[in-house]
């Protein structure tokens, strides 16, 4: 990771708060070598952006000030783990029969960093919620306890705004600190 003070390392998510988050905490099981995310970070990735200089940030906000989607509801559901054979390292709640507006706001986030130059992302968009990383974990007990809660769900959230977050790496996980909030609103029509 890059030292420079003129580089800011970028995530643009949904943040995920109560009753939705408290649930997902509720969770949590002393499982060695399993690292749960604290409360305040839950977040849906909607684009890890990564290393961006300060005037690529600059126009990224102003881009991300551009996006019309209409508010929205997100049912989270069923537990699960990244990736599905072998050693897992990371835990996660799905989204259920994800909104169309969640792709569509996705999208949009994808078409505003093209616009700046930022390539999209190859990979397919995969909706979760990480609530845990488990690097060092026993695959056994990660998959006991994921399989224990695999018909969970908890309240659905409501979506109505996207931030733009900083992520700092430390010893104990990843920090995530919201830079903007953008909300979400209809596109204006335009008069003719």
């Amino acid at each position: 990771m890059s030292q420079d003070a003129d580089f800011e390392r970028l995530n643009i998510a949904l943040p995920v708060g109560p009753p939705t988050s408290t649930e997902l905490c509720r969770l949590v099981e002393d499982i060695q070598g399993v690292k749960w995310r604290e409360e305040e970070h839950l977040h849906l990735t909607l684009r890890f952006v990564g290393e961006v200089h300060q005037d690529l940030k600059e126009a990224l906000v102003r881009a991300l000030q551009n996006i019309s989607v209409e508010p929205f509801i997100l049912p989270v559901e069923c537990l699960s783990v990244f990736p599905s054979r072998g050693q897992p390292h990371v835990i996660y709640a799905g989204i259920g029969s994800a909104h169309p507006r969640l792709f569509q706001l996705q999208h949009r986030v994808e078409e505003a960093l093209a616009s700046i130059g930022i390539p999209f992302e190859l990979r397919a968009y995969s909706p979760h919620i990480t609530i845990a990383r488990t690097s060092r974990a026993n695959p056994r007990a990660v998959n006991h306890f994921v399989k224990r809660f695999r018909e969970f769900s908890a309240a659905p959230f409501k979506v109505d705004s996207f931030c733009l977050y900083r992520t700092q790496l430390t010893h104990f996980g990843s920090v995530y600190a919201p830079l903007n909030e953008f909300p979400l609103r209809i596109r204006q029509a335009r008069a003719v």
